[in-house]
């Protein structure tokens, strides 16, 4: 640790502490974060998932906890030095109404990106915005998908079920959806790769250099196929390794030749 990070990490101690009371200047918030990014500390704050059990929408752990969490959130200062939130409830509320929102722009901004526009720019548009706020007027507006939403996850019940008439379409919750992002893991593909190079020091001289191994040959189509079967061999046992027990490997070879006095001269292969 720096010695910033040091004298940061020894007030943080093990008891659970606000963080406008750890810090001192905004500087300190760039080596907090970098304490974070280690696993040396663990910022909490309240979650969508907690403002679900303050209002009875979810039970999975303890709900006064989230509401302590919500009351503290709810205290915060606006602009104007007011509480952003009246209640608990309300805070929690507004949490959950600003997710399903937020989802709906992010499902439109990759939709206007696959038909070849800037999603965030596009989303951001004023008219785009009247149209999903569903603005009244003497011109409305207005914006759907051509296709559902699947909602996956063992939260798409709850924070789903309001995407309909941001999106225009309807939002599929399947009623396994709690496993399908787990089940999706465990079935994904698997991707490794490996490399192997051929040089040649001298001429006549092939060597492949591939794992843990340096190989000289006579002949440079040796030497490739050589590195191609200890690039494939790697690939395998790396896949093994990673969890699959059968494997399609692909083998690409990268050749850097040069022609001296109209002779083709081998410089290097990259194989992977």
């Amino acid at each position: 640790l720096t010695g910033a990070e040091a004298k940061l990490y020894e007030l943080i101690g093990s008891t659970p502490l606000a963080v406008d009371r750890l810090l001192t200047s905004n500087a300190q918030n760039a080596t907090l974060n970098r304490l974070v990014s280690r696993g040396l500390v663990h910022v909490a704050g309240f979650t969508p998932s907690d403002a679900a059990h303050v209002l009875g929408k979810q039970a999975n752990w303890d709900a006064a906890t989230a509401r302590l969490g919500a009351e503290l959130f709810a205290r915060k200062r606006d602009g104007r030095g007011q509480a952003i939130a009246a209640t608990p409830e309300a805070i929690s509320e507004r949490v959950l109404t600003t997710l399903t929102r937020l989802s709906a722009e992010v499902i439109l901004e990759t939709a206007f990106a696959e038909d070849g526009l800037d999603g965030a720019a596009t989303v951001a548009h004023a008219l785009v915005q009247r149209a999903v706020d569903s603005h009244p007027g003497i011109a409305r507006l207005s914006v759907a998908l051509d296709r559902p939403v699947i909602g996956l996850g063992a939260s798409a019940p709850l924070h789903y079920a309001g995407l309909p008439p941001l999106v225009g379409h309807d939002c599929v919750v399947p009623e396994d959806t709690d496993v399908a992002n787990a089940l999706g893991a465990v079935v994904g593909q698997v991707r490794v790769s490996a490399e192997a190079r051929v040089s040649q020091p001298q001429e006549g001289l092939f060597r492949v250099a591939s794992g843990e191994s340096v190989r000289d040959f006579n002949d440079e189509a040796a030497a490739i196929a050589a590195a191609e079967t200890d690039v494939r061999a790697i690939a395998a046992g790396r896949a093994r390794d990673a969890g699959t027990d059968s494997a399609e490997i692909e083998i690409a070879s990268e050749f850097r030749v040069s022609t001296v006095e109209g002779q083709r001269m081998f410089i290097e292969a990259h194989v992977v």
